[in-house]
């Protein structure tokens, strides 16, 4: 990129012809270029602002400018120099699928939505293409769209809601064998999303794919108040009830059962919404959506269920079910199921030892399992965006101009697959070089496949000498370059830069090495603090230079003047600032020995060389020295491999790599060597939701324990959270072996949702049997009862929430990395939770004495 600048060109014989130094123009110059304001003056009854207004604002007043007085007469600029607007030296060059061209980045304000920004952005290049530009020979080309991946995610996840939903529909179909009932609780869905969509609009959030994947998971919870209200409908009316009579007393029967289950539900998002770390965000967003969703679902199963069972249901329509040849046979196989585990239940319950060995088994198993299937913890999903970025690393002293070269051979090497002619196919390519640094960037046709093209971009320096670098897909939790969703930063930190450098060298070449890495060649910042650049050095000899009459800033200024150019103020073009800035008509400098014949003039009238007045040193130095907490760091960045999750990774360099080398004393002990980036974030993060899932373990509790007035059957039910967790691990155990989803933070979330969800099956069995006790049965007959009374609606509720969810896990493609590792939590926490529950949490129940639960439940009223 270049820079436009005012440029004061001297010509430095002509200078010195007229014993003008370099300092003396520069000073005439500054002192000539300035506004100053002089005051107010009052004259009658008006008041004048005086200003001096001298600010150069056009070429021809630079070079009119008086640097000096002689006995001839006055020097003027236009006498030793002349004034042109320039540009600056690039610092960096772009070019395009092989060609020079000028790269523009497109940044939005804060709030601001990308998708309706890069909709403008869009239009506006189309515009601008078909107008002003057109004709020109000049064309803008988007070579990157973040909102491509957006609108995919978006519709991935949008039809698994609909897909979701149509699955809990017939999987109610299927159990009901009834279209009407079946309509009655599919109202529940639309009614519950739909109200969703407003919470979300009033609280002022955006939808995204996070808040969007929180709906579809919604859909199965929604309906299964619905159900527990409809099936207890049922149960009346088969009793003989009228539809009137029986859609109230069935509604106010289950409504304790109700309220406590979608209260435990939306209670446990309350920890997780006040997680200040990166992810609080994502979980504050499905946070909100699931809890409206539930918070409906349950004002729908109270009002709009009741009703409409009330004039939609026919009596006729209750012991027989709708023309499917497969719901005879489901309801055969159903009632099968059902009557083997009343039997199984019955069993475990009628003896002490059987109960003894059910707990002491569930429990067991429960917690060894979890132990044993927990995998290593990721921080945030990576994404598959459709751009693969490459870093470089050229040899130490390289310029912008043969940083271009590298990037030549690079695309040559490159062209056939922009071609077309070899695969994988490569859509956009660009490359920047910014001297002995330098990237570029790659994106597929097909967007689906751009991890493709990371060997391939790996491969594109291996024939180039003194190059190395390091390709990978930014994250789409971060910016464009530097952006990942998993890595690990090693901080090298320490006093002495010497021993700085040399563990950062020792640790770059371990990890480079590493087989268990993948052997991946980590990104080092500053980039070139192995190698340094080369560096010249002029140091005065104050001796000589006092001699001459030179001032060290004057030979300072030339020599900047001739090389790069020195700025010496400020130049107004058009009501737009640009650098003023001094430098030598014609190149001096070409070469590095031509810096000690740089002229020269002394106080007494005579031109010497610069190189009789300082000492040449040539040597090697670090161009960037980064600090981290006041001392002298350098940083190495660490990705793993596909497939590694981050805490194995951190555990390999912490333990193979960074304590083997401290042991030998190859890293002063004096030096701090940290993990720091998203390691840092994970373990911060990992304790805030480990915090959260301890407080909504006590907020569950008290909230059942209020509900119920009592603190035992709280207790019992909340035994079906560990028989949750085993079914977690296990589900995310079986997906991470078909598509390697890991344990990252969003996933660890759904451990904390499972502890809501889970808890109401055991609150619908404590509940009913409470109420048979309540209605004068015996303990044991109310709990036999209530197990075989709530059994279809527990398998309802979780076969619907299933289904539901089921898409978010199997469907592929944009953004399903985000939400499937929680969803196969949440699938497998209910399995294994529900069958687990019929037989754990009935067994609690009948430990406890028949004679306390009566006489409790009569005092009640």
């Amino acid at each position: 990129g270049q820079k436009r600048e005012a440029h004061v060109k001297v010509d430095l014989p002509a200078l010195s012809a007229r014993k003008i130094n370099m300092s003396e123009l520069a000073s005439s110059l500054d002192s000539e270029n300035i506004n100053a304001s002089a005051g107010d003056l009052d004259e009658g009854k008006a008041e004048y602002k005086v200003r001096a207004v001298g600010q150069f604002e056009k070429l021809s007043s630079i070079e009119n400018t008086v640097i000096a007085h002689h006995p001839g007469g006055p020097v003027y600029l236009r006498d030793v120099g002349k004034a042109v607007f320039g540009y600056a030296e690039p610092i960096y060059l772009v070019r395009y699928k092989g060609k020079p061209v000028i790269a523009m980045g497109i940044t939005r304000e804060v709030g601001a939505n990308v998708i309706d920004v890069m909709a403008d952005v869009r239009s506006t290049i189309k515009r601008l293409n078909a107008n002003m530009l057109k004709g020109k020979k000049l064309n803008i080309i988007q070579v990157y769209d973040e909102t491509n991946y957006i609108h995919s995610a978006i519709g991935l996840v949008r039809s698994n809601l609909f897909i979701g939903s149509f699955l809990a529909i017939i999987v109610m179909l299927l159990f009901l064998r009834s279209g009407r009932p079946t309509v009655i609780v599919a109202c529940s869905i639309p009614i519950s999303i739909i109200g969703t969509f407003l919470t979300l609009y009033l609280l002022g959030r955006n939808l995204n794919v996070i808040s969007l994947a929180g709906m579809a998971f919604a859909v199965g919870m929604v309906v299964d108040n619905a159900i527990v209200v409809l099936e207890n409908i049922y149960r009346h009316l088969q009793m003989g009830e009228g539809l009137f009579e029986a859609a109230r007393s069935g509604t106010v029967e289950v409504w304790g059962a109700i309220l406590s289950s979608t209260l435990t539900t939306v209670a446990v998002f309350l920890p997780v919404v006040f997680i200040q770390q990166e992810a609080g965000q994502l979980f504050r967003d499905i946070a909100i959506a699931i809890s409206s969703g539930v918070l409906l679902s349950m004002l729908v199963s109270i009002t709009v269920i009741p009703m409409l069972s009330a004039r939609i249901l026919k009596k006729e329509h209750i012991h027989s079910g709708i023309a499917f040849t497969l719901t005879k046979g489901t309801s055969a196989f159903g009632k099968g199921i059902s009557d083997t585990i009343i039997k199984m239940v019955a069993f475990i319950t009628s003896h002490w030892k059987y109960k003894v060995i059910t707990i002491v088994v569930l429990v067991g198993v429960s917690i060894f399992g979890s132990w044993v299937l927990v995998p290593p913890a990721s921080y945030l999903p990576t994404g598959n965006r459709n751009l693969v970025f490459s870093f470089l690393i050229l040899p130490p002293g390289y310029s912008v101009n043969e940083s271009i070269r590298v990037g030549q051979q690079i695309e040559h090497h490159l062209k056939p697959y922009w071609s077309g002619k070899k695969k994988p196919a490569v859509k956009d390519f660009f490359f920047v070089g910014m001297g002995d640094f330098a990237f570029m960037g790659l994106t597929a046709r097909d967007a689906e496949k751009a991890g493709t093209l990371i060997p391939l971009a790996d491969s594109t320096w291996n024939n180039v000498p003194g190059v190395f670098g390091f390709a990978f897909q930014p994250s789409i939790f971060g910016k464009a370059k530097s952006g990942r969703g998993n890595t690990i930063d090693i901080e090298i930190s320490g006093r002495d830069m010497s021993k700085v450098t040399r563990a950062g060298t020792l640790l770059f070449g371990a990890l480079a090495h590493n087989k268990a890495l993948g052997n991946k060649i980590p990104q080092p910042q500053p980039s070139n603090f192995m190698l340094g650049g080369p560096e010249i050095q002029l140091q005065p000899d104050r001796e000589k230079l006092a001699r001459a009459g030179v001032s060290w800033r004057e030979a300072a200024l030339t020599l900047r003047t001739v090389i790069d150019g020195a700025k010496i103020g400020d130049f107004h073009d058009k009501g737009k600032k640009i650098d003023l800035v001094l430098i030598s008509d014609g190149k001096i400098v070409k070469h590095t020995e031509d810096v000690l014949q740089v002229p020269i003039y002394t106080s007494h009238g005579d031109i010497v060389p610069l190189g009789n007045l300082v000492h040449y040193v040539s040597t090697e130095s670090q161009q960037e020295i980064d600090h981290i907490e006041e001392q002298r760091a350098v940083t190495l960045i660490v990705s793993p491999p596909k497939g590694m999750a981050l805490e194995e990774a951190m555990g390999i360099i912490q333990n193979d790599i960074i304590a083997p080398l401290k042991k030998q004393g190859k890293i002063s002990p004096d030096l701090k060597v940290h993990l720091a980036g998203t390691a840092d974030k994970l373990l911060d993060t990992g304790k805030a939701l480990a915090g959260g899932l301890l407080l909504a373990l006590v907020i569950t509790y008290l909230l059942m324990s209020s509900l119920f007035e009592s603190f035992l059957y709280p207790l019992i039910i909340m035994f079906s959270v560990p028989l949750a967790a085993v079914g977690g691990f296990f589900g995310l155990r079986l997906i991470h072996i078909a598509t390697g989803q890991p344990l990252d933070v969003l996933t660890m979330l759904g451990f904390v949702i499972l502890i809501g969800t889970v808890v109401n099956n055991a609150i619908l069995i404590i509940h009913q049997a409470l109420n048979f006790i309540h209605e004068g049965k015996e303990p044991y007959e109310s709990l036999i009862e209530s197990v075989r009374s709530r059994l279809r609606p527990i398998f309802m509720s979780t076969t619907t929430t299933i289904f539901g969810m089921l898409p978010l896990v199997l469907m592929p493609g944009a953004g399903s990395e985000l939400y499937r590792g929680l969803g196969a939590v949440l699938i497998g926490g209910l399995a294994v939770s529900t069958i687990f529950t019929l037989f754990l949490i009935p067994t609690l129940f009948s430990m406890i004495p028949d004679k306390w639960i009566v006489k409790r439940e009569q005092q009640m009223p």
